[in-house]
């Protein structure tokens, strides 16, 4: 069964022994079923390989955890990009199992052993790694049987994700409580008072202790509250012990099954190795290869076997199944983070009504777990997972279950990760089918090249892109079609030049495979930055605001000047004051990331990791992005120049207007332009489709445009008056998030621009409106809509009869007279182009102001 476990002389060489030289000796273990032999570590390798492995799966599942809270509360894409990274890695398992002497014909010695080397440290599995656990090494002692380690194994794989889980539990109050021992201890050196809380007032800081009413603001209080390490609430500290334990439980709900998903490809693996038999060649029958002493089905086995066949079933399908019915009823919980930041991890991405579909990707994960241990040939176990991935391929091509957030990143992701598996197979059958014993190439490679064929005209006309290039993606596919075919019609060429393409084909589609781990890597690690920077500012912005409540709070209290100590251990004398005077006067023109740089500036107590933060959010303060802006008089939105506009060459701009046109940038990429029109697609498809509506107005694209920018601001002025009311303490009443049709035709919504993943994401929340609600916002917005127009126009026909003087010209006479007379000047001429195309022409004046204003009690009553 493992040609270089015997020696040719009917002897087994060292480390193995037993029937057909399969069986390790003692001290001795395989990582794989098919590979060669192993000398175990020193124990002290062993027990610290495993203490360091369980300790890195940790420390993994609180950074998951913590991404997956963030994502739950915040609508980050970060956790997402990492579950389907970690989804795409079982498929290495598939090819992690092909050991160096398998290779061996394909490639030769060296190039076989580089390639099993690359693939081991590939193949992981997404999960807790398996083999740098060395329990063969650790359960079988020097005189053990393996059977006897293979049982030990059962009982340590049948108790571990509960004990993964209790593990996640400890671990989570040890560090919380170590975290609020130091909190109260800070406290006591600083003479503040530490108030205990109960479980409502933390739980809902809003409502009063006589009941449980007023829930209205309980979830986005569970939003906004302070965190340590992303995670745990801070205000839980100020519990009692036994309220702290229960609190800090609730928290950690989400990674708690993050902690079961991590665990469960090595314990499912494990089983499947527990019913892995095969006649090893000594016609005795089946034996079990991780006891190879033990006959498959006879005696002992016939328990064990049943058990793992029942908890293989219960892993494979029971956990997909539960998914699916998460999934199933995702659209109920999330609006509430309190139940979302439960499930986030792995209904996150999906569009609505198809969080079910993770289901899928987790059955993915269990098939190629499944395939090598099928009794079947190398060549068979390649088709079916050709043929499984093909399927999942199209399946997801016709379905397309993904959100469209950053213009369909995460179906991107999934189509590139499909391709890349399918590719994976179609490679490998073809090199084998190269090899020169077998019979009828031909016909058996027919269906392998059709499927070839038909993926390569398929991806050619998609958006197939390597190292960002869409050109060089298809070369890429292009030079690989030509590969495949030379191996395929190349058997009368030399041997080196067939095992040379082969090589190329091998390490291509590691290459490609190391590609997307780094691209899926580089895309997550800056939505990590983006979250970190985004939740340093909220927490500066709230200190902020904690300031200005403490000095008026001193201010009401002692006037007479003389310095107090606050809650935080700080004096607020004269210079805080002077110093909060500072921070008023720069709060009402700052934006909040400046702000926040300012108050840590201002409060002289900068740390270390302040200081790693105010560099990061430095840099993302002067990094400049494109943004697109609304109009609000006209209810255009303005997206700037194409990026084409620059590079054309036609001369109808000259040097001059180049330059002011660069230094005005930068604009909306194709990319970024492509989600602001997928998001209007999607939203009007949602009120065309799913709505049904008998009647558009031709005002839907300035209403939903309007209700991006709205939704925006309202979420932004939601959450600064939250952050207010929570730092003085007091009941803030029913807060919203809902917008209203007034707060379309504020004119403070289009003061700020958004990026075009911002406006994509605000404009999701259309397409959860039902029939009923559209209609009546849009009716409200189109009656209030011509209520201004008809202002507009009176105004406008008012000024007609008036003669127009010097200081009161009408509407646009001021632009007028400014460019009247550039065409002559080249210089100014350039100017008026740029103008122009950038929309910097003055802002024009609403002189209907006065009798708008009769209709804002109204609109203010509506919202």
């Amino acid at each position: 069964l493992v040609p270089p476990a015997c020696d040719g002389w009917n002897r087994c060489v060292d480390l193995h022994s037993g029937h057909m030289c399969y069986a390790c000796q003692a001290g001795a273990w395989r990582a794989q079923a098919m590979d060669s032999c192993s000398t175990c570590p020193p124990r002290e390798v062993q027990w610290s390989s495993f203490v360091l492995t369980w300790g890195i799966s940790f420390v993994a599942c609180f950074i998951l955890g913590a991404m997956s809270m963030d994502a739950a509360l915040w609508g980050h894409m970060h956790a997402v990009i990492m579950r389907m990274l970690v989804n795409h890695a079982a498929v290495m398992v598939f090819l992690g199992s092909f050991v160096d002497w398998e290779l061996e014909p394909l490639l030769g010695k060296d190039g076989a052993d580089s390639v099993a080397a690359l693939m081991t440290v590939l193949s992981f599995g997404g999960g807790v790694p398996r083999a740098t656990l060395l329990l063969d090494c650790i359960f079988r002692s020097d005189t053990g049987t393996a059977w006897e380690a293979a049982q030990m194994q059962f009982v340590f794989w049948l108790l571990c994700p509960l004990a993964s889980v209790i593990a996640c539990i400890f671990a989570s109050i040890v560090v919380f409580e170590l975290g609020t021992w130091g909190y109260r201890l800070r406290a006591f050196t600083t003479n503040s008072q530490v108030v205990l809380k109960s479980i409502q007032q933390i739980e809902d800081p809003y409502t009063s202790n006589q009941g449980r009413g007023g829930h209205s603001t309980s979830s986005f209080a569970f939003k906004i509250q302070d965190r340590v390490l992303c995670l745990f609430r801070q205000e839980v500290a100020n519990a009692k012990f036994a309220d702290r334990v229960l609190l800090t439980y609730r928290d950690i709900r989400g990674m708690l099954l993050i902690c079961f998903y991590l665990v469960w490809p090595p314990t499912f693996q494990f089983f499947l190795s527990m019913v892995h038999c095969r006649d090893i060649g000594d016609g005795a029958g089946s034996r079990l290869l991780i006891a190879p002493e033990v006959m498959c089905w006879e005696g002992d086995h016939t328990p064990f076997g049943i058990g793992a066949i029942l908890l293989t079933l219960l892993l494979g399908i029971g956990f997909p199944l539960f998914l699916a019915d998460v999934g199933r009823s995702w659209q109920m919980i999330e609006d509430d983070p309190r139940w979302k930041s439960i499930y986030m991890f792995f209904a996150d991405g999906y569009e609505d009504g198809k969080a079910w579909w993770e289901a899928l990707p987790q059955l993915r994960r269990a098939v190629c777990f499944l395939i090598p241990v099928l009794p079947v040939s190398r060549e068979t176990q390649l088709g079916i997972f050709t043929a499984v991935m093909l399927l999942l391929l199209a399946l997801h091509v016709k379905v397309k279950p993904f959100d469209n957030r950053a213009y369909e990143l995460l179906d991107r992701l999934e189509l590139y990760s499909l391709m890349l598996a399918a590719y994976l197979g179609l490679t490998l059958l073809v090199c084998y089918y190269s090899l020169p014993y077998y019979g009828n190439r031909d016909t058996q490679l027919l269906p392998v090249i059709v499927s070839m064929a038909s993926m390569a005209l398929v991806m050619m006309h998609t958006r197939l892109s390597f190292l960002f290039h869409q050109f060089l993606g298809k070369f890429v596919l292009l030079l690989w079609a030509c590969l495949f075919l030379y191996v395929y019609l190349g058997f009368q060429s030399t041997a080196e030049s067939k095992k040379a393409a082969v090589t190329v084909l091998f390490f291509g589609m590691l290459l490609m495979h190391g590609c997307f781990a780094v691209w899926c890597l580089g895309m997550m690690s800056a939505k990590v930055k983006a979250s970190a920077a985004e939740g340093f500012v909220r927490s500066k912005v709230k200190l902020v605001n904690a300031m200005l409540a403490e000095a008026k709070k001193d201010a009401d209290h002692h006037t007479d000047g003389q310095p107090t100590w606050t809650s935080r251990g700080r004096s607020t004398g004269s210079n805080d004051m002077n110093q909060v005077k500072q921070i008023l006067s720069r709060k009402e023109t700052a934006a909040p990331l400046e702000l926040a740089v300012a108050a840590v500036r201002d409060s002289k107590m900068e740390s270390c990791y302040d200081s790693m933060m105010i560099r990061m959010a430095q840099s993302r303060l002067h990094r400049k992005e494109a943004v697109v802006r609304l109009d609000h008089h006209t209810g255009s939105l303005i997206l700037g120049l194409h990026p084409d506009a620059l590079e054309s060459e036609d001369g109808s701009i000259s040097m001059s207007a180049r330059k002011l046109l660069a230094e005005s940038g930068p604009f909306l990429s194709i990319d970024e332009r492509g989600m602001v029109a997928m998001s209007l697609y999607q939203a009007l498809q949602h009120v065309l489709v799913e709505c049904a509506l008998e009647v558009i107005s031709t005002d839907i694209l300035e209403f939903l445009i309007r209700w991006a920018f709205a939704a925006k601001y309202r979420r932004e002025r939601v959450t600064e008056k939250m952050h207010q009311k929570h730092t003085v303490e007091k009941e803030p009443g029913k807060v919203g998030l809902e917008v209203s049709a007034a707060g379309l035709l504020k004119a403070k919504i289009a003061e700020r621009g958004m990026t075009a993943e911002q406006f994509q994401s605000e404009l999701l929340i259309v397409n959860r409106m039902d029939r009923k609600r559209l209609e009546e916002e849009l009716a409200d917005f189109i009656r209030l809509l011509r209520a201004k127009e008809k202002i507009v126009l009176e105004e406008r026909a008012a000024r007609a009869e008036q003669p127009v003087q010097e200081g009161n010209a009408g509407e646009g006479d001021d632009y007028l007279k400014l460019t009247r007379g550039m065409d002559t000047v080249p210089a100014m001429q350039d100017r008026l182009v740029v103008s122009k195309m950038v929309d910097r022409s003055p802002q024009r004046v609403d002189r209907s102001g006065h009798q708008f204003a009769a209709l804002l009690p109204a609109m203010n009553q509506m919202e």
